[in-house]
């Protein structure tokens, strides 16, 4: 892997090696008590899983940020096999640093059993512990919590992970395709987005040889996220294929869970109103053309807000227009979630576009707050101060940053990080 041939970016190899039977540590760390002098480690039954790798990784990241001279908000991870779990997990676990990720036959979910492929149990027991202890990791989390994607999302629901675009394949029994059902799932109902692609490849498949190959390299599309800019969170998605239940016997041989929507760059992002267009698109496999849908509906979660308020305290109301009949498809009043995170459902979609328009019932809802009253909000950290008339309380509460990670399921694969 060289990057994605956009002029100008800069791109650092991130090395994950051991001098043991285990070779990488999946791009996080390893218990206290691994000997790195060891052919034999046994599995630790107590101490800490510490984010060695990791840590690594961020001095990296500090590294380039002070002397390469690279735009901070545009930085990618990408990677295959171990490397595409790093990808995927470096987004997650450092959505404040990572714009977003691409990653190839990942491992997604190593507290998934049964196992596809039990040597790699064998490696994670020695560097991790088993399952049953799952040992905490530097950050609190048990190890094969925090290194679960299932677990991921849900704990990243309120604060929101940065988007990876992952393509797996149905064949791979070293990752395995049954721990993508579960997370497959997971991601949706915790609103989590990104762009997931299957199709029949195996694990050592090579990529111009898989049904998605027109769509995978296109690695440039990474660069259509930005820390700075929002992006749509979709789920539930009518046009999604079928995966199936895990087996290759049930399901679609090729498909995506979001891949056949797509969205405008012109986000309007201001505190008091929020409009994106989504459009349902064709996609290109080796198979053929999979047509773009006629029609189709998504729920609409607006994620990485820098202005739009979101709080429980108010009320809000879409309106969904049709981009070339100008007709309203859609309409309705909203109200945020318990930890204000707020979704449109089910917005209609054809391949015109259809403009969706979100707006508070009232500005004056978002404050003032009393004094020791509870409120939650959902906004950036790296939102500005609007000017406004009169007095105006509003309460943000922000997350606690997250820890660090990296992963992976093979030895001998490339794993990448692309800043510009």
């Amino acid at each position: 892997m060289s990057g994605t041939g956009r002029p100008g970016e800069w791109v650092i190899a991130m090395d994950d090696y051991l001098p043991t039977d285990d070779v990488g540590d999946f791009y996080y760390g390893f218990a206290e008590a691994y000997d790195l002098g060891s052919t034999s480690n046994p599995a630790p039954r107590r101490g800490r899983v510490v984010d060695y790798t990791d840590r690594g990784v961020m001095f990296l990241l500090d590294w380039a940020e002070r002397e390469v001279g690279h735009d901070s908000k545009r930085v990618y991870a990408m990677g295959g096999s171990m490397g595409g779990s790093f990808a995927t997990f470096l987004a997650w676990h450092h959505p404040d640093r990572i714009a977003a990720a691409m990653a190839f036959v990942p491992k997604v979910c190593f507290g998934f059993t049964p196992d596809s492929y039990p040597n790699l149990r064998i490696s994670f027991d020695r560097l991790w512990g088993t399952l049953n202890t799952n040992l905490p990791t530097t950050n609190g989390f048990g190890i094969f919590d925090w290194m679960d994607g299932r677990f991921m999302a849900r704990e990243l629901y309120r604060r929101g992970a940065s988007p990876v675009m992952g393509f797996v394949g149905r064949n791979d029994v070293v990752v395995g395709w049954p721990e993508k059902i579960a997370f497959f799932e997971a991601m949706n109902q915790n609103r989590m987005g990104g762009t997931w692609y299957w199709d029949a490849r195996s694990h050592y498949d090579g990529s111009n040889t898989a049904d998605w190959w027109p769509v995978q390299r296109d690695w440039q599309q990474l660069y259509r996220y930005s820390l700075d800019q929002s992006y749509p969170a979709l789920s539930n998605c009518t046009a999604n294929q079928d995966p199936g239940d895990g087996t290759t016997a049930t399901g679609d041989a090729t498909g995506s869970v979001n891949g056949a929507i797509i969205w405008d760059d012109d986000i309007l992002d201001q505190p008091a109103r929020y409009e994106i267009t989504l459009r349902t698109r064709s996609l290109q496999a080796l198979s053929g053309t999979i047509e773009a849908p006629a029609l189709a509906h998504v729920d609409l979660t607006p994620r990485r807000l820098q202005q739009f308020l979101v709080t429980t305290r108010v009320g809000y109301h879409f309106d969904a227009y049709d981009q070339e009949t100008h007709a309203l498809v859609a309409s309705g009043d909203l109200q945020a979630d318990s930890l204000a995170i707020l979704t449109v459902p089910q917005v209609p979609v054809t391949p015109a576009g259809t403009r969706v328009i979100i707006q508070p019932l009232t500005i004056a809802g978002v404050g003032p707050t009393a004094p020791g009253s509870s409120d939650r909000s959902s906004h950036s950290r790296r939102s500005r101060a609007q000017p406004h008339r009169g007095s105006i309380r509003v309460a943000l509460h922000r997350p606690r940053a997250g820890g660090s990670a990296r992963q992976g399921a093979a030895h001998g694969v490339e794993r990448v990080v692309v800043v510009r």
